[in-house]
């Protein structure tokens, strides 16, 4: 008996260290390689380097940057904010179509002696929604996740070689928005003329384009922020919340940058509810996270349409007035933890 179990042992043993000596080998050849090809934007990179030298580090997607060529100030919001705050350093990671599922992963990894004393995470309305959560870039973010995690690279190799996530085809994931837009019901603490999604962009899509009325863009500002945040399902409520842990834990400030969405177009489009529906969605995110002593900076409506620079789909990007509009709201905010260092631009 003892020698059947020496034997397992010594075999045990024998799969660990030629295991740990595979993984030596695939970190030493193969690990920056893989990390390359799949982070382009290298938001690992900008993620260590914003530990080592920030004092604030500032997650977002691509609302943070300018896409208009014409604009005399290119900075972004992240920057822009720094201004009020020259004797401090706040560092960007940012990429376009990331969430707080991806922001989760690496804030978990800031080391206890890292100078981080804030970390503000932009808080997108769309984020919470069907479409973006199961969207066609969510593999991508799921693959992200494992690469970010820490766990030895070679482990994190496996579980891309045989999608060990959630992995669905882009097919499966439209479907799952359909279904929603056709069996959730909608609620709000007033009557709606629409009970679903689906009845909602059919009526409008059947509207005639006119000079103030786009139906495609009607219907797209419907099926991305006509919901209602399910605060035990939403998976971007979970993530959030892990974020609110993982910085309470760290001792680490912490604040949700609420991004300005063009509620006077989707007024103009749509009618008076969706607003409202985006405005309970707002003050339900405010009262969680608030309770939980987070500084949620709403920017929701401070943003005037013609800032918005997406004309032809719903999205968080904005000209230099915009970005200056939610960079000033944000260093005010930021005086919560950071008085002392304020100071007004030239």
């Amino acid at each position: 008996m003892k020698t059947v179990f020496y034997k397992s042992l010594v075999g045990i043993v024998l799969i660990a260290l030629l295991y740990l000596l595979c993984n030596a080998i695939y970190r030493k050849i193969y690990w920056q390689e893989d990390l390359k090809k799949n982070d382009e934007h290298h938001l690992l990179e900008q993620f260590q380097n914003g530990v080592q030298q920030s004092d604030i580090l500032y997650f977002a997607e691509s609302s943070n940057a300018s896409f208009v060529p014409s604009d005399s100030i290119r900075k972004s919001i992240s920057s822009l904010t720094n201004d009020y705050y020259p004797n401090l350093r706040i560092g960007a990671v940012e990429k376009g179509a990331m969430h707080a599922g991806i922001f989760k992963t690496l804030i978990r990894q800031i080391p206890d002696s890292s100078k981080v004393k804030a970390i503000v995470v932009t808080m997108n309305l769309r984020s919470f929604g069907i479409i973006w959560i199961n969207s066609i870039y969510e593999n991508y973010c799921e693959q992200l996740s494992i690469l970010y995690s820490g766990d030895p690279p070679l482990y994190n190799k496996l579980r891309l070689v045989f999608k060990m996530y959630d992995y669905e085809e882009d097919w499966q994931r439209k479907e799952r928005w359909i279904k929603e837009f056709k069996d959730v019901k909608l609620k709000a603490p007033f009557p709606l003329k629409y009970q679903t999604i689906h009845q909602w962009d059919k009526e409008l899509f059947a509207l005639p384009d006119s000079a103030n009325y786009n139906k495609v863009l009607a219907t797209q500002f419907v099926k991305l922020f006509g919901f209602n945040i399910d605060t035990v399902s939403n998976p971007r409520i979970k993530d959030f919340d892990e974020i609110v842990k993982i910085c309470q834990k760290k001792n680490i400030h912490l604040y949700f940058n609420l991004l300005a969405e063009n509620t006077q177009a989707a007024q103009q489009l749509t009618g008076n509810e969706l607003v409202q529906m985006m405005l309970i969605n707002k003050n339900l995110l405010i009262d969680r996270y608030q309770k939980n002593g987070v500084t949620v900076v709403n920017n929701l409506q401070l943003v005037n349409d013609e800032d918005f620079t997406d004309r032809d789909f719903p999205s968080e990007h904005y000209d230099q007035t915009g970005r200056q509009i939610i960079a000033a709201n944000l260093a005010k905010a930021l005086q919560k933890d950071f008085s002392q260092y304020y100071k007004e631009p030239k």
